[in-house]
């Protein structure tokens, strides 16, 4: 899945440079040093928490490249260069090759837009520029039974004044069972070498729903 290296939520796309000037601090110190969060939680082996130092640091320039987006979540770049992008509170649009958003892509199902819950991350089929699919996913109100993590699939059909609409939505996966919570949704999805579809999910923050 490629994006966009650097994201600024709710106000613009921009894109990055990196260059890697010499690092102060010996290579292959651990980063992090402070007591673990959950000291009665023991690692696999020791140090496995404990990434080593890069020997040289990023230095990251942006650019900006669309101003005045929503709350942005996600993007994919599209096969023609422009950009597919879902916003937070349940919207996706499609950002021109200039930076200009079109109109928002009609037929998004219904998000619960609340905390860390929105329409989340989105990826292209690995056979999109035939089958136009594309899957999405999303923080899903279930009525009484709370509500939980859900993916989708769409073909996602464009049209000539930069926006388009999605057909054929189908909910392929649900994360059960649905929780009255509005954090720790996941969300990242991958396709493996293979075509599978890989689908992080969160374990909801707080005590109750973790296993």
């Amino acid at each position: 899945m490629k994006r966009l290296p650097h994201i600024l939520a709710g106000t613009m796309l921009s894109v990055s440079l990196v260059s890697f000037p010499a690092f102060a601090q010996q290579a292959g110190t651990p980063v992090e040093t402070q007591a673990p969060n959950a000291p009665d939680q023991q690692p696999a082996f020791s140090g496995q928490t404990r990434a080593p130092q890069p020997p040289e640091a990023v230095s990251i320039q942006t650019e900006v490249v669309a101003e005045g987006l929503p709350h942005l979540w996600a993007m994919e770049f599209l096969p023609d260069g422009r950009m597919l992008v879902t916003a937070k509170q349940g919207a996706m649009h499609i950002i021109g090759t200039d930076g200009t958003a079109g109109p928002e892509i009609a037929n998004v199902p219904e998000v619960l837009a609340d905390g860390q819950g929105g329409l989340l991350d989105v990826a292209l089929a690995p056979d999109f520029e035939s089958s136009g699919m594309i899957f999405f996913s999303f923080a899903e109100p279930r009525n009484d039974d709370g509500n939980g993590t859900s993916v989708a699939s769409a073909r996602l059909v464009a049209d000539d004044q930069g926006g388009g609409a999605l057909e054929d939505v189908n909910v392929i996966f649900r994360q059960t069972p649905g929780y009255e919570g509005n954090k720790h949704f996941g969300s990242r999805l991958a396709f493996g070498p293979e075509g599978e579809l890989y689908v992080t999910v969160g374990e909801r923050s707080d005590a109750e729903p973790r296993v």
